[in-house]
């Protein structure tokens, strides 16, 4: 396992342990929440279902007792998402090191095929046989003529560098504008 893996493991793991620390327990929620948080789980859209705002304004309570019990699904939630993210990331090692494994044996019976000059092997379950597909690998682009060269032009604008003009001078670059979205921070 190389270092940059140990240290996004790290990273992850600690996420983690932080979004725990701040996780709702269900049993803590009142039971309406819990049924929110069902709608939601349930939901096919990340937005939820059409009828969430409606079901939220129907719990009956004082706002302040609802952000509270709300900010707790969202903790939940957050919380789920980054074991989910966690574990997708593992799986998807996993499956990295499946693939490997797979291209290793294939490239042994290519290898044993070829040194016993069997070009097809039928088994009860498979037909093997060995192929050879053209590939260009280019050892030096700098002789291959320009006729057989691509000139690729990436324009991408840098919003950091706007946003930190707009911070630094207070000026807006020409062609884009500042935009404040208004985001609940729960801590």
């Amino acid at each position: 396992m190389s270092i940059e893996s140990n240290i996004e493991r790290a990273q992850v793991e600690r996420a983690f342990i932080v979004s725990a620390e701040k996780l709702t327990t269900l049993y803590s929620l009142p039971d309406a929440f819990n049924r929110i948080l069902d709608l939601l789980e349930a939901a096919e859209d990340p937005e939820g279902t059409a009828d969430l705002e409606l079901e939220l304004d129907r719990i009956a309570g004082l706002f302040i007792h609802k952000a509270g019990s709300i900010a707790g699904l969202v903790a939940h939630l957050d919380g789920l998402a980054i074991v989910r993210k966690a574990e997708a990331a593992r799986l998807r090692q996993r499956a990295d090191v499946c693939e490997a494994r797979a291209e290793r044996l294939r490239n042994y019976l290519c290898r044993n095929m070829e040194s016993i000059g069997q070009k097809r092997i039928e088994t009860d379950r498979f037909t093997i046989s060995v192929r050879s597909y053209p590939h260009v690998e280019v050892s030096d682009p700098a002789q291959v003529p320009s006729d057989y060269h691509r000139v690729k032009i990436i324009d991408d604008v840098d919003k950091r560098a706007i946003l930190a003009a707009y911070r630094r001078d207070g000026e807006i670059v020409p062609g884009a504008e500042i935009v404040h979205d208004p985001k609940v921070l729960i801590s």
